[in-house]
C-alpha cells in the first residue's frame, strides 16, 4: 500500500532505465577509497581509517533527467498536492533545511554500483523511507550526551518523559567519535573497542514540526526555547550524577542527529564538545540497582518545574557541585565544593544584620543537617572536617596553600584530595537532603537553623 502511487510506479521505471543506462556506460561507475573517518566494522572494531567506496559519476547522474522515463517523474510529483507542495521549495525544521527537487527524491531511489544486484529491493527499502518522509508533518530528532565512565546494568533507564539513560548504538558512537564527543584514550590511535563504560549515555528524543517553505516569524523564538531545554537536560544530567555517584562525572558534550526515520537532512549533525580533564576519560564508576533508583528520585526532583528558581542558593549549591567534575585540581575542586557548602548553609545571608562568623556557620549547619549514620561520621567529626574544608579553602582562596597539619578527618592527617573527597561527601549529602526537602513543600527549605543548632 502506497499514499503516492503515481510517483512509485514513475521512480521505479525510471530506476530500472537509469540502471540499464549507467551499467552499459564504462565510464558511469567509479570506485576508489574516501577520507579517513571512523566506522564501526564487521568484527566490532571501530576504526579511523580510509575504505572502500563507489559511485556514480556526477555528470552521468545529471544525465539521467534527460530519459524517457523522467517526465512521468515530474508529472507525479507536481499532480499531486501534498507532494507539489514539497518541491522545488525549501523543506526542513527550525534546525535548517534543503530545497527539494524531484531530483533529489530519485537520486534516493537509485541503486550505488555495488548495489545493481539487488537494485530492486533497495528501491523497495529506499522508496519506503521517502515515502514515509513526504508523508510527515514532523520529523524525530534525538540528542545525545556521551557520560563516560559509568556502567550501568539494564539499560534503558526512563528518566522523565522522551529521556532515557541507554548504551549509544554503534551508529550513535560512530558519530560521537567523528565529532570526538568520544575520544579514544590515545588520540593518535586509529583504534576504538568499545566496553560498556563507554557508550553510556543520556538520550532525548523529540519531534519538531516539518516547515515548508518558511522556518516561520517564530523559529528564531522555537530555537532558543530548544536550545534552553537542551541546556537544561544537560545541568540536570550532570547534578542529578553529582548527588548520586560518589565520585564527580561529567558529560562529553552532546550531538543531535536525525531519528531512525530517513529525511533529506538525515546526514546532519550539531555538535559541542566539553573540556574533560584527561583523569575523567579512565574514570569507571558502577551504577547498581540502588543508585539507578535513587538517580531516578533525583532527577524527577531537579527538574521539577520552578523549584530551583525559588531556592536559588540551593540552585547554586547544585551547579557548583556538578562542576567539580571540570576541574583538573584538587584545589580548585575544594573552591566549588565550598562554594557549593556555602550557597546551601549560608543562602539567607545576604541580610547584613545575619553576618557573623561563616566558617563556624557553615561548619555547624553542615553538622546538624548532616545524616550521621549514612555518612559513618558524628556531627562532630563533621563539624570539625568542615571547619578544616573551610580553612583550606580560604588559602586557596587567597592564592596560598592548605596548612598540612590542619587537614584532618576524623583526627587524622589528610592529603588534599582525600579532604576533597570527603568534604564532597558531606556537602553531596546534604544537598540531597535540602533538596528532598524543598521537593516536599515550599517551607521545607530551608529550616529553622537557629532551632536546630539549639536542639542538638
Amino acid at each position: 500500500m502506497t499514499d503516492f502511487p503515481a510517483l512509485r510506479d514513475a521512480l521505479q521505471v525510471w530506476m530500472q532505465e537509469a540502471v540499464a543506462a549507467l551499467t552499459a556506460d564504462s565510464d558511469a561507475a567509479y570506485e576508489g577509497v574516501g577520507v579517513p573517518e571512523w566506522n564501526c566494522d564487521t568484527d566490532g572494531i571501530f576504526r579511523n581509517i580510509v575504505r572502500p567506496m563507489d559511485g556514480w559519476d556526477f555528470r552521468k547522474r545529471r544525465q539521467l533527467k534527460q530519459l524517457a522515463s523522467w517526465p512521468n517523474v515530474e508529472q507525479a510529483v507536481h499532480k499531486d498536492d501534498h507532494l507539489s507542495r514539497q518541491v522545488d521549495i525549501f523543506v526542513g525544521t527550525i534546525h535548517g533545511g534543503i530545497r527539494v527537487e524531484a531530483y533529489n527524491l530519485a537520486m534516493h531511489v537509485l541503486p550505488r554500483p555495488g548495489e545493481i544486484d539487488h537494485a530492486n529491493e533497495v528501491f523497495e527499502q529506499r522508496y519506503a523511507d521517502l515515502e514515509t518522509y513526504l508523508v510527515a508533518d514532523e520529523l524525530e530528532f534525538k540528542t545525545i550526551w556521551p557520560v563516560p565512565g559509568l556502567i550501568v546494568a539494564d539499560m534503558p533507564i526512563e528518566l522523565e518523559s522522551g529521556i532515557v539513560l541507554d548504551a549509544m548504538s554503534d551508529r550513535e558512537l560512530v558519530i560521537a567519535l567523528r565529532t570526538e564527543t568520544v575520544c579514544p584514550h590515545f588520540p593518535s590511535e586509529p583504534l576504538f573497542q568499545a566496553e560498556p563504560a563507554s557508550r553510556t549515555c543520556v538520550r532525548y528524543r523529540y519531534r519538531l514540526s516539518k516547515l515548508i517553505d518558511s522556518r516561520g516569524d517564530d523559529a528564531s523564538v522555537r530555537f532558543q526555547e530548544l536550545e534552553q531545554r537542551l541546556q537544561d537536560i544537560r545541568a540536570t544530567i550532570e547534578e542529578s550524577l553529582a548527588l548520586v555517584l560518589p565520585e564527580p562525572v561529567m558529560t562529553a558534550g552532546r550531538f543531535g542527529i536525525s531519528g531512525e526515520q530517513w529525511s533529506l537532512v538525515s546526514g546532519g549533525v550539531q555538535f559541542q564538545q566539553s573540556m574533560m580533564p584527561r583523569h575523567m576519560r579512565w574514570r569507571r564508576i558502577e551504577v547498581d540497582v540502588e543508585r539507578v533508583s535513587d538517580l531516578q528520585e533525583v532527577w524527577k526532583q531537579v527538574s521539577q518545574r520552578g523549584l530551583l528558581a525559588r531556592h536559588k542558593g540551593l540552585a547554586l549549591a547544585l551547579r557548583r557541585l556538578s562542576y567539580q567534575a571540570q576541574r583538573e585540581r584538587a584545589d580548585d575542586e575544594l573552591l566549588d565544593i565550598m562554594i557549593a557548602a556555602e550557597a546551601l548553609y549560608l543562602a539567607e545571608l545576604g541580610r547584613q544584620s545575619e553576618r557573623g562568623d561563616l566558617r563556624y556557620r557553615v561548619a555547624l549547619r553542615a553538622a546538624v543537617w548532616a545524616d550521621d549514620l549514612q555518612l559513618g561520621m558524628t556531627k562532630r567529626e563533621v563539624l570539625k572536617l568542615m571547619k578544616s574544608a573551610y580553612d583550606a579553602r580560604s588559602a586557596v582562596a587567597h592564592g596560598g596553600s592548605p596548612d598540612p597539619k590542619e587537614m584532618k578527618i576524623k583526627g587524622q592527617r589528610v592529603e588534599l584530595p582525600e579532604l576533597v573527597k570527603v568534604t564532597r561527601t558531606v556537602v553531596a549529602q546534604g544537598c540531597r537532603k535540602a533538596l528532598a526537602a524543598a521537593a516536599g513543600s515550599d517551607s521545607g527549605w530551608p529550616p529553622d537553623w537557629d532551632a536546630m543548632v539549639l536542639r542538638t
